[in-house]
């Protein structure tokens, strides 16, 4: 992975697999990393911590992704934000668009995609 400082990474996917594997990516390469497995977690996680990039599926039991986004956007406007989906949708990509997100995943990726996504979208120093 291309060198970057140690960025604070929060994962929010209803999926434990997909979790488990971000997680596992992301702190081999020197980030820290923190999961939620729904809306209300990744909530409470941004308040006791600050992130400097947050991975966030669309689809999820409750509220959804692009819910939470714009409720993360509102609270914490310096967090960059990637959408994690399973398919492409332009109605949904242009609303993240407007939430701004910082890029988009769809699942199944590849380790590169993500690699190049977290490149791109640190916050610069």
């Amino acid at each position: 992975m291309t060198t970057l400082q140690p960025l604070r990474i929060l994962v929010v996917d209803d999926e434990e697999i997909v979790r488990r594997i971000l997680i596992n990516f992301i702190s081999e390469h020197g980030h820290r990393v923190d999961a939620a497995g729904d809306s209300t977690s990744a909530l409470e996680a941004l308040e006791m911590r600050e992130y400097d990039l947050a991975l966030v599926d669309l689809r999820m039991p409750g509220s959804n992704g692009l819910d939470l986004i714009a409720r993360m956007r509102a609270q914490y406007p310096h967090l960059s934000v990637i959408l994690i989906a399973g398919f492409r949708d332009e109605d949904i990509t242009a609303h993240a668009l407007k939430l701004g997100v910082a890029g988009f995943l769809n699942k199944p990726f590849e380790f590169l995609e993500l690699e190049s996504l977290l490149v791109r979208c640190a916050p610069s120093s």
